[in-house]
């Protein structure tokens, strides 16, 4: 018991430990396929759609995301060429879904209200409440607040399109 109380103070004895690994297990294992399904949800939504993405929004996005590697690389030398031809194809399925989920989004009025965020938020606070004052705080920002509304937003979207899923 010494070696569990060593992982994990809040647990008693072996059987507990395995226990809650295996919880672990089968939690990023149903996170892992949840997320492999909306991946390919928003890849079929591409194909059926197949919007046209403007080559200039596609080289905007790539010399952003080129900014981002350089800042990263410190200053060090790097291949601009072969960093566009790299993300080339990312950028293109990630503007793509941008274009098919904006639609969406007007299409079907989807939204997310202030008291959706205001819960979401509590619902982070209740899982993890020794953190409670730095999770408001960081949520103040509204920066923050917004990543937050737009991952709403896409839990929407998801939520929208699995009802047309065969699975």
């Amino acid at each position: 018991t010494d070696f569990v109380k060593m992982v994990n103070p809040d647990l008693n004895s072996l059987e507990a430990l395995k226990e809650e690994v295996q919880n672990k297990i089968h939690e990023n294992f149903a996170n892992r396929s949840q997320q492999s399904f909306e991946r390919d949800m928003t890849d079929a939504m591409i194909i059926k759609v197949n919007p046209v993405v403007p080559s200039s929004m596609v080289d905007n996005y790539l010399t952003n995301l080129l900014e981002d590697v350089k800042k990263q690389n410190n200053g060090e030398n790097l291949d601009e060429d072969k960093v566009r031809e790299t993300y080339r194809p990312a950028a293109e399925r990630n503007l793509k879904w941008h274009l098919v989920r904006k639609k969406l989004i007007e299409d079907k009025a989807l939204k997310v209200e202030r008291k959706d965020i205001d819960g979401e938020i509590e619902s982070l606070v209740k899982r993890t409440p020794e953190s409670a004052k730095e999770i408001r705080k960081f949520y103040r920002k509204p920066s923050n607040r917004d990543r937050l509304e737009n991952d709403l937003v896409e839990k929407k979207i998801l939520e929208y399109l699995e009802q047309f899923a065969n699975v």
